[in-house]
């Protein structure tokens, strides 16, 4: 039987060896689902959330979850919904501008400070050596000067 794995449009922002379920742990997910329905809930059958999350959870429980959200925060995830008896899962994606940012990275590391800095400067000479700026003059570089100590309270 194959599994139902999901296509990313976009690589992970975490990456991360764990599923959601192993996270919250496979004996946790009936009362972790149950949290996730009440909570997502629009009427939780006339009651305030807070008694029934109360009643049916516990605080302890209640306590365990908000513990098991932030793990699943931590590893790229987080829990959508519930449809048909099972959690839909979120992963959160890395940007485009972050995959454009990332590309050379692998390049840069275990670099010392120096090499990076170097290299830095070799980008900027580069790039002001082709950019069309007109020549600066003494007005271009009047700025208006503020009284620091106005703002020091």
């Amino acid at each position: 039987m194959s599994e139902n794995k999901p296509t990313l449009k976009r690589p992970p922002l975490v990456t991360t060896p764990l599923t959601p379920e192993e996270i919250v742990g496979y004996g946790n997910l009936d009362i972790f689902r149950k949290h996730l329905q009440i909570c997502s809930s629009d009427s939780n059958g006339g009651e305030f959330p807070e008694k029934r999350l109360n009643k049916e959870i516990g605080l302890d429980n209640r306590r365990m979850i908000g513990e098991t959200y932030d793990r699943l925060r931590d590893h790229g995830f987080s829990a959508g919904s519930v449809k048909q008896g099972k959690i839909i899962w979120k992963t959160a994606l890395k940007s485009q501008s972050q995959e454009v940012m990332e590309k050379g990275l692998e390049g840069l590391r275990g670099r010392s400070r120096n090499e990076l800095a170097n290299i830095a400067r070799a980008g900027y000479r580069e790039i002001t050596k082709r950019a069309d700026m007109p020549e600066t003059t003494p007005a271009d570089l009047n700025f208006e000067q503020h009284n620091s100590t106005a703002y020091a309270r």
